[in-house]
């Protein structure tokens, strides 16, 4: 029974890693059977694990919040020894999680579908209610530390990382390149708000 429940455990990780995957490269409508296909599995497990197409939307956007939460309580025990690289080390490293590609391929395959617009709301206010909690332990020893001023909120943070890290349209640009540019512009972002939290 137990190697039954990690069967069923990993089939789930494997199809939410899927469609993270291909709603990044595919685009919104991409089928439950190249889902599937990409996670390994039958469409009937994909249907057993996720009956409703919004539950696997929620699903890959739940696993983006715990990533999320992961880095950031990978580095908390870190801030009384070095807060300033500790905070500068875990945004960044939030910043490479490309959360931002998988909020906009989110948005757009609710946009495209007939989902309740209460259904996705719930949804919104759950992940945003659980960001908010997840960023403040963070925030906390940061203010602290004069590295990030009061006023702002850890949405505000979320969202600032989200909009420099966030897919460019039109053509692609050189990896390479484009990954230090969104480097610096975190580092200018962290900048500002050191510089903020310092003149009050």
């Amino acid at each position: 029974m137990q190697l039954v429940r990690q069967d069923a455990t990993e089939n789930k990780q494997a199809i939410v890693a899927a469609a993270r995957q291909l709603l990044i490269s595919e685009g919104p409508g991409v089928s439950m059977r190249a889902i599937a296909k990409k996670a390994g599995v039958g469409v009937a497990t994909v249907s057993r694990h996720f009956p409703e197409r919004l539950s696997l939307i929620d699903a890959v956007s739940g696993a983006e919040v715990a990533r999320i939460k992961e880095e950031i309580d990978s580095h908390l025990q870190s801030f009384d020894e070095n807060p300033e690289g500790t905070w500068r080390d875990t945004i960044h490293r939030i910043a490479g999680l490309n959360f931002a590609a998988v909020v906009q391929a989110a948005a757009a395959e609710v946009n495209t579908a007939t989902f309740s617009d209460e259904d996705v709301q719930k949804i919104v206010t759950h992940r945003t209610t659980e960001l908010e909690s997840i960023y403040q332990s963070i925030l906390e020893p940061a203010q602290r530390a004069h590295l990030y001023p009061k006023s702002l909120t850890p949405l505000e943070l979320h969202i600032g990382i989200g909009l420099i890290t966030r897919p460019l349209p039109g053509a692609p640009m050189n990896a390479e390149y484009l990954s230090g540019l969104q480097a610096r512009l975190i580092d200018t972002l962290l900048d500002g708000f050191k510089a903020q939290a310092r003149a009050v």
